[in-house]
């Protein structure tokens, strides 16, 4: 996800479809004769974003469909019937062929629903939240997040259908066609005294994970316990994963993460002291809880390599906040690797992200000159020295957001490189050959957000005017060298622009 930080704050989503790519070529007879080979052949790929033009529907904002060769352009969601509705999130199903969003379409009353609706087109959406029965009239009632399944058959989602006021969310599973809908967790309490948020599905869909948080005098406290609950079983059968240090309802929960092969969840908490801060991973069938980190006591952002091998986090041994990337087995007595040791210099690592093979780690960092962000590469099994990926920045430059190719060969970055506050798209190789600008020369537009295609030979980002808080309006897409580079959505008069890659 490519989301601008620090000095613009600007929100895009990402995901792609694979594309298909050809080619050949052929010799002669007699005197060698050699032929140059045809052009590659690419498929397009398929984009779908949420913007409003101000004219062809009455909603103020819509969901779109269009090739990243700018055709194919297409309106999603069905034109609405109040004038202030708007699109606020959507996630394109894993086998590509379904889009989920939220809206208050028909409403315009942050009465939000959940709507699933064919990426191609080819029908309506429909409606898979519930509306219920409230003093004699139905209403929504609005839905606060939502996860596809890994099958795409089915959502799980946040609301609180089963209230008659404004109470705590519960959890539930819905078909993608709006029925069979049940609701996974146990009890809330009669009045709500706990709220169940952010569910999110095991990588292998045998599984969901639910946030538990106290809920009192309608204000939602930190998340201090984990559910699970087992699609396999029949019934609500939600069980708690762990208990906190008592009272448990002072621990606090963050940064909740599935291991690719769905047997363990990595997170953030105080559960052992309050305040202290530590990454713990807990096995889903033994339940047997182990702490990671092991210096310091504030760690931070654990990310799991894409095998679920090791364990990526920040930690702090000398710095007032995570500071320094580490590398962790996520076992007992493991011996953690750490690959950007920048704490003693007063140096902070602000983002990072695995490599798509799990070989490499891309990771922005001051270490080079202090509160100036810059990207790096490092291998991370700690041998060898960390790359500068970006190119020389301009005095009060910046890298804000990066991401790797899909192929895992070049890095792309948003940077103010040339002139300060005034930022723009590139494109490195992975191992700091070259940064080509990709957004340059677009009359006063600043880049804003990116993404890459699936089969990495094409940047898709989005632009917008020049300024303190600019709001993309324009979508564009580029090869990676910037060649070929055009605009394929017309200027939207209502944004943000937000886009996913199918």
């Amino acid at each position: 996800m490519a989301i601008l930080a620090g000095k613009r704050a600007v929100a895009v989503v990402l995901s792609f479809i694979l594309g298909a790519c050809g080619g050949g070529g052929g010799g002669g007879g007699g005197a060698v004769v050699v032929n140059p080979p045809p052009p590659v052949v690419r498929t397009p790929q398929s984009i779908v974003y949420s913007a409003g033009d101000g004219l062809s529907v009455n909603g103020l904002t819509e969901l779109y469909a269009i090739d990243d060769s700018g055709q194919n352009g297409q309106l999603l969601s069905s034109a609405t019937t109040s004038p202030g509705a708007q699109i606020n999130q959507f996630a394109v199903s894993p086998d590509k062929q379904w889009v989920a969003y939220l809206s208050d379409q028909f409403t315009n009353l942050n009465w939000v629903s959940l709507y699933v609706v064919p990426v191609d087109g080819s029908s309506a959406p429909v409606r898979v939240s519930r509306r219920i029965s409230n003093n004699g009239s139905t209403t929504n009632r609005p839905v606060k997040s939502f996860q596809w399944s890994p099958d795409s058959m089915r959502l799980v989602y946040a609301a609180n259908h089963h209230s008659t006021t404004f109470f705590a969310d519960e959890v539930f599973i819905v078909n993608r066609d709006g029925t069979g809908e049940s609701k996974i967790n146990g009890s809330t309490g009669a009045p709500a005294v706990v709220e169940v948020t952010n569910p999110q599905w095991s990588p292998d869909g045998r599984f969901v994970v639910q946030e538990v948080s106290t809920y009192a005098g309608s204000v939602q406290q930190n998340t201090h316990g984990l559910n699970i609950y087992d699609t396999t079983m029949s019934g609500p059968n939600s069980r708690r994963l762990f208990t906190p240090r008592a009272p448990a309802d002072t621990t606090a929960i963050r940064n909740v993460r599935w291991s690719p092969d769905s047997t363990r969840i990595s997170y953030l908490a105080d559960q052992e002291v309050a305040g202290e801060y530590n990454i713990f991973v807990i096995d889903v069938v033994s339940g047997e809880n182990t702490r990671v980190s092991d210096n310091g006591d504030f760690n931070g952002d654990s990310r799991w390599s894409p095998d679920g091998s090791t364990l990526a986090y920040l930690d702090h041994p000398s710095a007032s906040i995570p500071s320094d990337l580490v590398v962790s087995a996520a076992a007992a007595g493991a011996i953690d690797t750490v690959l950007a040791f920048v704490s003693p210099n007063g140096g902070i690592v602000k983002d990072y992200a695995w490599s798509p093979d799990g070989q490499r780690i891309a990771y922005t960092s001051d270490e080079g000159t202090r509160n100036q962000e810059e990207l790096y590469v490092v291998n991370a099994d700690g041998t060898g020295m960390a790359t500068r990926i970006n190119g020389a920045l301009t005095s009060g430059g910046d890298v804000f957001e990066f991401a790797w190719s899909p192929d895992g060969s070049s890095v792309a970055y948003l940077a103010d490189q040339t002139t300060d506050t005034f930022v723009h798209l590139y494109v490195s190789g992975s191992n700091g050959a070259g940064s080509t600008a990709v957004s340059t020369a677009l009359n006063g537009e600043e880049a804003l957000g990116f993404a890459w295609s699936a089969d990495s030979q094409r940047i898709s980002f989005t632009t917008g005017p020049e300024g303190s808080t600019p709001v993309p309006d324009k979508l564009y897409s580029a090869r990676p060298d910037g060649t070929e580079r055009q605009q394929i959505t017309a200027p939207m008069d209502v944004g943000p622009v937000r886009f996913i890659y199918k």
